[in-house]
């Protein structure tokens, strides 16, 4: 079983303006909400998965976001965060009780859209027993995290807002294991690395 594990938890997710007063995942894209579109490729995945949504209590709330995650399949479940968080890898640490930690973790966004059949990415990273992979994108614009890569296609370095590169991080993380992206995490946070 694949976790997919979705933190919505920056302020960023939630932040509205006087023109919109609903959260960026909530935007109306040609008849479907952002949430929608960017959940249908995982909701399309062939390899038999478990979608987990962290939520923090008072958007999820306000917006009726619960509501709105049951509309989109059955097998998408919502995590409560109560309080701000450091960030996503923070939500994402307060949501491991709803992962299996022996099976492969896919960490990404409803705020992107993959236009694209994410399976044979996600049955590679599985089947070549990957421990740890991203997907890129060509972009020099510097509001992107990137990622050196070297001959065979493994990173060998990774930076946050940070042209290192043209290889732009796509907002999906894969892990082997939800444990081995706990450990990671823990080691993150003990480092101080943003």
């Amino acid at each position: 079983m694949l976790n997919i594990l979705v933190p919505l938890s920056g302020k960023s997710s939630f932040k509205v303006t006087a023109e919109n007063k609903f959260p960026r995942i909530l935007n109306d894209i040609n008849g479907k909400l952002l949430i929608e579109r960017a959940a249908k490729p995982f909701l399309d995945l062939k390899i038999d998965n478990k979608i987990t949504v962290a939520l923090p209590q008072p958007q999820a709330s306000k917006y009726q976001l619960n509501n709105v995650l049951k509309l989109l399949g059955n097998n998408i479940k919502s995590c409560s965060i109560n309080g701000n968080t450091q960030g996503s890898v923070c939500s994402a640490l307060l949501a491991i009780e709803e992962l299996d930690l022996d099976s492969p973790l896919v960490i990404t966004s409803f705020e992107q859209v993959f236009d694209f059949d994410i399976n044979a990415h996600i049955k590679q990273f599985i089947d070549e027993q990957i421990d740890a992979g991203v997907l890129v994108f060509e972009a020099m614009h510097p509001k992107w995290s990137f990622v050196k890569v070297d001959e065979n296609g493994f990173v060998t370095q990774a930076a946050e807002k940070m042209q290192i590169s043209n290889k732009a991080i796509a907002g999906l993380y894969y892990f082997k294991s939800a444990k081995l992206f706990i450990e990671s995490a823990k080691a993150m946070i003990r480092k101080d690395v943003k």
